[in-house]
């Protein structure tokens, strides 16, 4: 029967052709069958480091953005208090209808990184037209903090693409155990044809359900 595997973790591919390049190997005249597999063992583990390359990566890009957006939105609530007081306190008065009279600086807090950036792009060409005096010193930490956001919420755009593209590649990783296994399968078949328990040695190596260890109890226990 063919096998078909799991949609297994990576380490659990990895697991089962350590365990069929053994099985294989367990007998000199099954041990020639055993190297497509013991070659596909160092592909699964680069595999599986790269995985863990681009997650780790997703993750530092992740943590990078977040500090930068923390920093980003203290500074905006800074721009929008000042720019309200400088307003009397009046959300109808310059310079705050200016600057937050269609979004208030909670909603673009709320924004993701991309339409974050770009709000502040926005407010950052308003506030050096406007030249307000209480403003003019917190135009330039602004737009820092903004090009560091924009760069940020790209990386880890890039990040996750990446980690997304490795998972194909696991798919195909996948797909060529499988290809091994039916050839292997295939070739056991046609080496250990008429013997007794032909089939259930085939399983025992090729099966992706292991079956049930026998216990030390099993293995010393006399037979009646």
């Amino acid at each position: 029967m063919p096998y078909s595997l799991p949609t297994w973790s990576i380490e659990s591919l990895l697991a089962y052709i350590v365990g069929v390049d053994a099985g294989l190997g367990a007998e000199e005249e099954t041990a020639p069958l055993a190297c497509p597999f013991h070659e596909l063992v160092p592909r699964c583990r680069g595999e599986r480091d790269r995985r863990d390359d681009a997650r780790y990566a997703a993750a530092c890009c992740e943590a990078v953005q977040r500090v930068v957006d923390a920093q980003w939105d203290a500074q905006l609530g800074t721009i929008s208090g000042t720019a309200y007081l400088a307003a009397d306190k009046r959300d109808d008065q310059t310079p705050y209808v200016e600057l937050f009279g269609a979004v208030k600086a909670a909603d673009a807090q709320k924004y993701g990184a991309h339409k974050a950036s770009v709000f502040g792009t926005d407010l950052i060409a308003k506030m050096r037209k406007l030249a307000h005096p209480a403003l003019v010193s917190l135009v330039d930490p602004f737009e820092t903090l903004n090009t560091r956001l924009e760069a940020a919420g790209q990386a880890r755009e890039n990040a996750e693409r990446a980690e997304k593209v490795l998972g194909i590649d696991q798919d195909r990783l996948r797909l060529d155990i499988e290809k091994e296994v039916a050839r292997a399968e295939v070739a056991l078949l046609g080496m250990l044809v008429g013997r007794p328990g032909a089939k259930e040695r085939v399983a025992a190596i090729l099966s992706p359900e292991r079956g049930p260890r026998r216990s030390k109890t099993e293995q010393t226990e006399p037979e009646t």
